[in-house]
């Protein structure tokens, strides 16, 4: 008899313990956000001052779950009142991409020498699509010129 229950707590032990650590699937890949993008970013605001950024064409690189581009083209045009401005857009980097699961975070910083713009995207993304909130450094084109702080919302399709 004892024999027989050392056995069965033997046998217990082995299919309790099958149960536990890797069930020998990978995690699931993250979403590769690789390809050409239409970004836009149509309500940032710094006060009074409302800003669209359009027409810009990113170009991402993923590996793994990080991925760096560029952006190409666009324009940004802002209004305060009476007074408006709009200027083109040069090309920028795009830095520190991360995607888990569904969840997207990058910064578009500019590559022209001295300048201040910083961009920073958190939102979430599907195979096609993204969107979510930005926070900026950015230069204002004229008549105001300045480096502001605006907030809003940006999105992306390819």
């Amino acid at each position: 008899m004892r024999t027989r229950t050392l056995s069965t707590i033997a046998l217990s032990i082995v299919i309790a313990a099958s149960g536990c650590g890797d069930d020998g699937t990978a995690p699931p890949a993250p979403l590769d956000v690789s390809g050409v993008w239409s970004y836009q970013a149509p309500d940032l605001v710094w006060g009074p001052v409302v800003c669209q950024m359009t027409g810009v064409t990113a170009t991402l690189l993923q590996s793994d779950n990080t991925f760096s581009g560029t952006t190409t083209g666009g324009v940004i045009a802002c209004q305060s009142g009476e007074t408006s401005g709009s200027r083109d857009l040069v090309d920028y980097a795009v830095t520190d991409g991360s995607v888990t699961g569904t969840s997207i975070t990058f910064t578009i910083a500019s590559l022209e020498q001295g300048s201040d713009v910083s961009i920073t995207h958190v939102g979430t993304v599907t195979d096609n699509s993204m969107s979510g909130t930005v926070t900026a450094q950015f230069e204002l084109p004229p008549p105001v010129g300045a480096v502001v702080p605006l907030t809003g919302t940006w999105s992306a399709t390819r």
